[in-house]
């Protein structure tokens, strides 16, 4: 990817990546290819012994819950590298660090806390803790977009057995899914009734399959639908 990237001459000014990212060698691939990298740092011993000792917390709003942010530098790797003698790839790096409180109360064994962490490993030391956070969570948005067309678009059951064709097919749908979102968004301005950010499968039970029938009164042919719909017949 950034090798077809770079032929391209398409420079990369951020990268941000789950915890799958979180390995020696794809750090190191990724610092040379990018220049700010927010990467999903896995829990381990180390991690959690690190974050025991950040002593500055600060208070945040997560939405429904309350949680605490703070960071700390953080030298990832040490005893693979140690264990490989080669200690001279050692890097250290920013460490931003979210806390919310378990449910269970069960405390953590390094940090003496019973709370849940979340961890970014990055680059980025002109950034703020809340906006390194804040980036981050962005690529949320994206995966959400991926289920929408795994599940509802049919993504997740490729029809055919040649590349060429999927992508086709790829294309096709995602068109569809653009299209979608268009038409529920103008239908939801005319129908109390419809949200824009209902999936496919409750708009056809909402606006599509409705139940109605004929009925036939004053010599005249009518259709009665059942609801609190706000249409007109």
């Amino acid at each position: 990817m950034f090798t077809l990237l770079e032929e391209q001459h398409i420079k990369i000014d951020a990268f941000r990546a789950d915890g799958a990212s979180y390995q020696l060698n794809i750090v190191e691939l990724v610092s040379q290819h990018v220049n700010k990298f927010y990467l999903r740092a896995c829990m381990s011993g180390a991690l959690a012994k690190i974050i025991a000792t950040i002593n500055d917390w600060e208070k945040v709003d997560l939405g429904d819950e309350i949680g605490f942010r703070g960071e700390i530098s953080f030298t990832p790797f040490i005893r693979t590298l140690k264990r490989n003698k080669q200690l001279d790839r050692l890097k250290t790096y920013r460490l931003v660090v979210t806390k919310i409180e378990r449910d269970d109360k069960q405390v953590n064994m390094f940090t003496n806390e019973a709370y849940l962490y979340s961890a970014i490993l990055t680059n980025d030391y002109e950034k703020t803790k809340n906006e390194v956070a804040g980036f981050y969570n962005q690529r949320g948005a994206i995966e959400r977009e991926f289920d929408v067309l795994k599940n509802d678009f049919g993504w997740n059951n490729l029809p055919f057995s040649k590349l060429e064709q999927n992508t086709v097919f790829l294309i096709f749908t995602s068109i569809c899914r653009n299209l979608y979102h268009y038409i529920i968004t103008l239908f939801s301005k005319k129908f109390k009734g419809l949200k824009t950010s209902f999936r496919i499968k409750k708009f056809i039970f909402r606006f599509i399959t409705i139940p109605a029938k004929w009925i036939r009164t004053s010599r005249q042919q009518k259709l009665r639908v059942y609801g609190n719909l706000h249409f007109k017949t």
